[in-house]
């Protein structure tokens, strides 16, 4: 190794000489390394070495490296030391070690200062560089409580960014460190971000609401919602992808291949944990790639992993998060959950929300002057190699100019403006039973729009006042549209019964034919059609209930009556219609229409909320 000019200390003489030679960025850094150094040891660019009898000159026995904080872990009180050290490529890195460590296990310490890039010159000198490190001296202004996770501190006066910064409020009571490792990268600044990416959203519905749902997850913690993930579905491969990377360069750019549904629920567990108030985007729901779908939708909604055992006994510290999840498939999450043998639930429901990805053009509606879609990819794919993170940085940067209690209050009012103007949009009134799930989800899209309209408001998007809100309303209401009105639960049993009836129609006997059966009468027979209906005795609708594996027929007939599939005979407080008398007999039947067919759970093929013939 090459040498430099030694010095002893912050006041020799050299000094100055010394810090010229070395890189503006490194100065500091041994500068302080100087300052701190006992006087038996000397520093050169090449490392610390042993200060050696007048007219000799000792080798470096480790590269440069200095304590550069003394950190607590707040819940273990557990106190470790921060050693900053220059790699073998010029970098400077961390490396935190537990007191512990230093002095019960010195090869692992030794080991790890080595996986981080610390060279050392041989095996002897090992002792040395952990007395080094031990004796320290650490100023009480160096003293950090240490963050092991990235998004908010437990007192939210701090935010951790996946790139490794800490984001603080003034006059925050901590100092903090975070003891966590860098997953990403932050590229370019706002103004790119805002010129380039933030611009070509402008007029794309799908974009902007994508860039205010990116922006949304640090609001999460200043109210009483949960992890809520927005799937984009449609046969589009291309477009839908490109949403999911608008919606994450608001934060800086995760190492690595894009995240995917394929893998098992501790997988799945293990990213979102790492997306804790950052938006996790995660391409291409298949039923292939996903087999713990159903779990996975309620792990991510509980916000806590679940309990796992250490090796040596004892259980690991859970994981917590609240983050909120963009994810892309080709179809419906309710479709990939039923090829996998499961069965949507309304629970599910309020958690993954499907909602179609359509536009004029793919899921675009304003090209920006791109002759063609293709082309409009191709100049969103170069805007965002551009810019991650700044947008975000941003947002939180505003977000820490106010104290706790302000930011809960400003943006309870602004979530509670949005949920009703949403509400009144699509004429959802407060206290209707059959609307319960829609506006406990419409909540959550009020705080995507009042996080778009706030960072419009501050300057960052380049966009106009209402086009992030009017962005989340027709998100929304293409959501309610697709979803229909009805309880998921009812959605749900009213496609079963249309499967089934499709299925089975061939079994219903022709009322026309009923008289010419047996010689007259209805017999034992149960199931009937006209061209209008279809006409199941109680019996029939047991067998349908016991073949869709619903335990209870009412829930059968509370779904057909709310859809406005059950048509009675008109006879006070029954829900049964009395067949035509054919003989002496007038068996009471429950009478579906037949229009169920057409079903699919949206508002256009229900009879209850059938579609404006203008549309």
């Amino acid at each position: 190794m090459s040498m430099h000019t030694p010095i002893r200390s912050a006041k020799n003489s050299n000094l100055l000489e010394f810090l010229e030679q070395q890189p503006a960025h490194l100065r500091a850094f041994y500068a302080a390394i100087a300052e701190a150094l006992p006087p038996q040891y000397r520093l050169s660019s090449s490392g610390i070495a042993h200060r050696a009898p007048m007219g000799s000159r000792a080798l470096p026995f480790c590269s440069p490296f200095r304590v550069k904080a003394l950190v607590e872990e707040p819940k273990s009180k557990t106190w470790s030391r921060v050693i900053e050290l220059l790699n073998p490529r010029g970098e400077l890195v961390e490396c935190l070690l537990t007191e512990g460590t230093l002095t019960g296990r010195p090869r692992d310490a030794i080991a790890k200062l080595s996986d981080r890039g610390l060279q050392v010159s041989n095996d002897y000198q090992i002792k040395t560089i952990l007395e080094l490190i031990r004796t320290w001296p650490v100023p009480t202004e160096a003293y950090r409580t240490l963050i092991t996770k990235v998004g908010w501190s437990p007192a939210r006066d701090a935010f951790t960014l996946t790139s490794g910064r800490i984001l603080t409020r003034k006059g925050a009571a901590a100092a903090y460190q975070f003891g966590g490792d860098p997953v990403g990268e932050e590229i370019g600044s706002l103004e790119t971000w805002r010129a380039h990416i933030a611009a070509l959203a402008t007029g794309n519905t799908n974009l902007v609401f994508a860039i205010c749902l990116g922006l949304s997850t640090p609001l999460l913690a200043s109210t009483d919602l949960g992890t809520l993930i927005y799937h984009f579905f449609g046969k589009t491969s291309r477009g839908k992808t490109r949403l999911l990377q608008t919606a994450m360069t608001v934060w800086p750019k995760l190492w690595g291949k894009e995240k995917t549904w394929a893998g098992t629920i501790n997988g799945l567990e293990g990213e979102i944990a790492k997306s804790h108030s950052i938006l996790l985007g995660l391409d291409e729901l298949r039923s292939d790639g996903t087999p713990d779908l159903q779990a996975v939708i309620y792990r991510f909604a509980n916000g806590t992993s679940k309990a796992k055992g250490r090796k040596e006994g004892g259980a690991l510290d859970r994981e917590d998060w609240c983050t909120a999840v963009i994810s892309n498939g080709e179809d419906p999450f309710v479709d990939v959950l039923s090829q996998l043998g499961g069965i949507p639930t309304g629970g599910q429901g309020v958690r993954m929300l499907d909602i179609p990805a359509t536009g004029r053009w793919g899921i675009f509606d304003n090209l920006h002057g791109a002759e063609t879609s293709d082309d409009f990819v191709d100049h969103l794919d170069r805007a965002i190699k551009k810019s991650w993170g700044a947008a975000g940085a941003a947002f939180v940067e505003r977000l820490l100019e106010r104290d706790v209690e302000t930011l809960e209050e400003e943006v309870a009012a602004d979530m509670r403006r949005h949920r009703k103007a949403l509400q009144a949009h699509l004429d959802i009134r407060d206290g209707d039973e059959a609307t319960t799930e829609i506006r406990r989800v419409l909540r959550s899209f009020a705080l995507v729009a009042t996080a778009g309209e706030w960072a419009t408001d501050w300057g960052l998007t380049g966009w106009d006042t209402g086009e992030a809100y009017a962005a989340v309303q027709t998100i929304a209401e293409r959501w309610v549209k697709g979803r229909g009105r009805l309880p998921f639960d009812q959605i749900q049993t009213l496609k079963k019964v249309r499967r089934y009836l499709e299925k089975n129609e061939h079994r219903f006997t022709p009322l026309s034919t009923v008289q010419r059966k047996g010689g007259g009468g209805y017999g034992d027979q149960t199931e009937f059609r006209d061209d209008t209906s279809f006409y199941l005795r109680p019996a029939a609708l047991t067998t349908m209930a016991e073949d869709l594996g619903i335990s209870k027929t009412s829930q059968i007939l509370e779904a057909l009556s709310a859809g406005g599939y059950l048509e009675s005979g008109g006879e006070k407080n029954s829900q049964q219609f009395k067949m035509p008398l054919i003989g002496s007999e007038r068996p009471r039947a429950y009478r579906i229409r037949r229009t169920i067919l057409t079903y699919d759970g949206d508002d256009d093929t229900s009879p209850t909320h059938p579609k404006d013939p203008e549309e």
